[in-house]
């Protein structure tokens, strides 16, 4: 059986002054606690579509999803987190502090276990792939 997600959000890198580079956003109810964007799947709307708007949205970033990176379960909130390239800054809707992060940096960030699992598949599956960072999204859309 499906899972049936109520939300969708994206784990985004980029090659990055300090190498591979993880994209976090303040919270919007609790200031100092960094998260991963995300928010509701709008009516219409695909898990993939909804972590591309979010991550535009409340980071500024304009991302390609890669692959599906997993599930996180926040209350009565179920959570798709898709892995995400990031292309290119655009302006955010939302006025939060964003903050690129290395990955040891981002791990230590974060304020959820969850989302640290998430973070660890994600490097993983970066680090499995053996190519420059931004060959993975090409590869991707090669192999579709």
């Amino acid at each position: 059986m499906a899972a049936r997600y109520t939300h969708a959000g994206g784990v985004v890198f980029r090659n990055g002054p300090a190498g591979l580079e993880y994209l976090i956003v303040e919270a919007r109810r609790s200031r100092g606690t960094w998260v991963l964007p995300k928010g509701h799947i709008e009516e219409g709307e695909t898990a993939e579509e909804t972590a591309a708007r979010e991550v535009q949205e409340e980071a500024g970033s304009s991302a390609r999803v890669i692959e599906r990176l997993g599930r996180v379960e926040f209350g009565a909130a179920t959570v798709a987190f898709f892995l995400m390239h990031h292309l290119k800054d655009v302006p955010p809707d939302e006025n939060r502090r964003v903050r690129w992060c290395t990955y040891e940096e981002v791990l230590q960030r974060v304020a959820f276990d969850d989302i640290r699992r998430i973070l660890k598949r994600a490097q993983s599956r970066i680090a499995k792939n053996g190519m420059a960072m931004t060959q993975v999204a090409s590869a991707r859309k090669t192999r579709s």
